[in-house]
């Protein structure tokens, strides 16, 4: 994890939501591999209060509050922890291009599908927060594992 004296016990949670997005994502995935026109009727409904999608967006206006405006691009080389979750959230955007064409495929979704595999497709596309959340998790990585800079011996000498 960070070494850092500001990841508190408060904001160690935002890293620890990390440990359900698998579990999460293995749902995600058995519900976009079934065909939705063989969906029965009491078929199970992905985040059915939006629970889910309501704590990232909650994580992500907590972490925006403490961090300062964003006025540059993020490098991801700084560390291999930022790297990795750059990585997670291009995976997630990726994958968000290629569900959102499924809704629409008369192949997948037509007159004759139920409204909870709509439903269900609909809820996955919401999980999109997915990739904001861990672009907001790198900002607030950098952020709390932040390196000042300080001046160099070579420059104070020469003043």
């Amino acid at each position: 994890m960070l070494k850092c004296d500001k990841l508190t016990d408060e904001n160690k949670k935002y890293y620890e939501l990390l440990n359900n997005i698998q579990s999460e994502l293995f749902d995600l995935d058995s519900i976009i591999a079934k065909n939705p026109n063989n969906i029965k009727e009491d078929e199970i409904l992905f985040d059915k209060n939006n629970d889910y999608v309501k704590k990232i967006e909650e994580y992500i206006d907590e972490m925006t509050n403490i961090l300062p405006p964003l006025r540059n691009f993020i490098l991801p080389a700084i560390s291999l922890l930022i790297s990795c979750i750059h990585k997670a959230r291009t995976v997630c955007r990726r994958t968000e291009r290629n569900i959102t064409p499924i809704k629409y495929s008369p192949h997948y979704f037509n007159e004759d599908t139920l409204d909870i595999s709509l439903e269900n497709i609909n809820r996955c596309l919401a999980y999109n927060r997915m990739s904001d959340y861990l672009f907001t998790l790198v900002r607030f990585s950098i952020y709390i594992e932040e390196v000042k800079y300080i001046r160099s011996e070579i420059l104070s000498k020469n003043n």
